[in-house]
């Protein structure tokens, strides 16, 4: 072979050698571009529970959402290393609202209800109207390995009165959080008229 032509060889494997590492270079120096995961509006459901009272046997299900006017138009948006918080606006999340309600339905009609999970024991050894008006509510913030409690400001009865028996009850229960950052773990339990926890919702972005 021609010197001119091992020139010719050495010389284009050259350019492809530097043509793959620019490449290469410009794939991870580029910047990732995020994807939207998901859109929360005002009201964010929490999802659902079933319980099997004892001795009557008779099914609770209880469900739950949290509701503020602050989280309409929060993104939750997913890059290749960080998942953030976006406002509406476009500014970063950085803290929880400073009120937060909760809506708490607790109900025996587990007709329209799908839960296909076994129900778990509990023991229930009040009436059943008595032990719905008797729920309780706690929410518990995890940061890091600190963990606190607060009981709520409001609970309201929403729809048929305390006074007339049924076998559903709506609650509406408010509570202020102060300075919470938003990658805190918010948890509301559900307390027994006796005050054991029978439930929790995670409330997480």
């Amino acid at each position: 072979m021609s010197s001119k032509a091992s020139a010719c060889i050495i010389t284009g494997l050259t350019l492809a050698f530097l043509y793959a590492a620019t490449q290469g270079y410009a794939a991870d120096s580029a910047p990732s571009v995020p994807t939207m995961a998901h859109v929360f509006h005002s009201v964010v459901p929490l999802g659902q529970d079933g319980l099997l009272l004892q001795p009557s046997k008779r099914s609770l299900i209880l469900i739950a959402s949290a509701q503020s006017s602050a989280f309409d138009g929060w993104q939750k948006v997913e890059g290749s290393a960080n998942r953030i918080v976006d406002a509406s606006t476009g500014h970063p999340v950085h803290r929880f609202p400073a009120y937060v309600d909760f809506r708490v339905t607790a109900s025996t009609r587990r007709d329209g209800y799908n839960m296909g999970e076994p129900l778990y024991p509990t023991p229930c050894n009040a009436e059943l109207d008595q032990y719905l008006l008797g729920l309780r509510f706690r929410l518990k913030i995890f940061h890091g390995l600190e963990t606190r409690s607060l009981e709520p400001q409001v609970v309201r009865l929403v729809g048929v009165p305390a006074e007339v028996p049924y076998d559903e009850r709506v609650y509406q229960v408010s509570f202020k959080l102060e300075n919470v950052p938003v990658e805190d773990k918010v948890v509301l339990e559900v307390l027994s008229p006796e005050g054991q926890r029978i439930s929790k919702f995670h409330l997480e972005f």
